[in-house]
This record gives structure tokens, sequence and C-alpha cells, in this order.
């Protein structure tokens, strides 16, 4: 009996330790799943941030676009007058030379 009751204090023992164990183990990976819970979320908030830089970059580089087309359509619209200006000073320039010389 004595012997049963050992080898039942070993058992008991041994039961102990690994309940202690698993109890340092769980806690450890509730540690790192909270770790990579944190790291998880640091990496979704810096990814928004990083899309919201992105964006409104986007939106800049679009609204510069739209303004520099506006532009050219000006500029092409004012040379475009004065080259019938032009022609048409031209075209009066040659019948005065023309009417001159008869």
């Amino acid at each position: 009996m004595t012997k049963d009751y050992a080898q039942l204090q070993g058992q008991h023992r041994n039961l102990m330790s690994s309940e202690g164990n698993l109890q340092t183990s769980k806690e450890q990976l509730e540690a790192q799943k909270r770790i990579r819970q944190d790291e998880a979320n640091n990496l979704m908030q810096e990814m928004k941030k990083t899309q919201a830089l992105h964006s409104a970059e986007k939106n800049d580089m679009s609204q510069k676009l739209q303004d520099l087309l506006m532009h050219n359509e000006k500029v092409k619209d004012d040379c475009l007058k004065k080259v019938i200006v032009y022609k048409d000073k031209y075209t009066d320039y040659k019948n005065k030379v023309r009417a001159a010389n008869q």
C-alpha cells in the first residue's frame, strides 16, 4: 500500500508539473498571440495611412493633370487665334502689295 501511495504521489507530482508546464506554455502562446495581433493592427493602421497618402497624392496629381490639360487647350486656342490673325494680316499685306504693283 505504501508502494501504491508513493507511486500515486509520483504520478501526482508529474501531473502537477505537466499542468504547470502547460499553463506556462498557454500563457506564452497567449502573449505571442497578443503581440502578433498588435503587430497586425499596427500593420493595418500603417497600410491605411499609406493608402490615404497615396489616394491624396493621386487626387492631387489628377487635379494637376486636369489643370495642365486646360492650360494646354488655352495655349492651343491662343496660338490658333494668333495664326488666324497673322494669316489675315498676311493676306491684307499681299493684297496691298498686289494693288500697289498694279
